[in-house]
């Protein structure tokens, strides 16, 4: 099976279109002040203090893909609704 001469299903596109938002949103938009509106006083402030150690010590985007995979499954959806619900597409 060739998969590369196949047009993507709508799901893919939707998968793509996330990680895009999200690495985008990491990137551009990402604050304290925003998390905490994400996640709450406590775990926003949690997941900033990781994210800024893991910037200061990896200096490159490799962070924001890691706190990607330290967010439990609630915690991304909440992100991702987050992102869904403010309208941000990325760019």
């Amino acid at each position: 099976m060739t998969y590369f001469n196949e047009q993507p299903t709508q799901e893919a596109i939707k998968a793509a279109e996330m990680v895009n938002r999200y690495m985008y949103w990491m990137a551009n938009r990402v604050s304290r002040d925003k998390l905490i509106e994400i996640f709450g006083e406590i775990l926003g402030e949690h997941y900033w203090a990781k994210l800024v150690a893991k910037r200061e010590r990896v200096n490159d985007y490799m962070s924001d893909i890691s706190l990607w995979f330290e967010l439990d499954t609630i915690n991304r959806q909440r992100l991702m609704n987050y992102l869904i619900k403010t309208g941000y597409k990325g760019k």
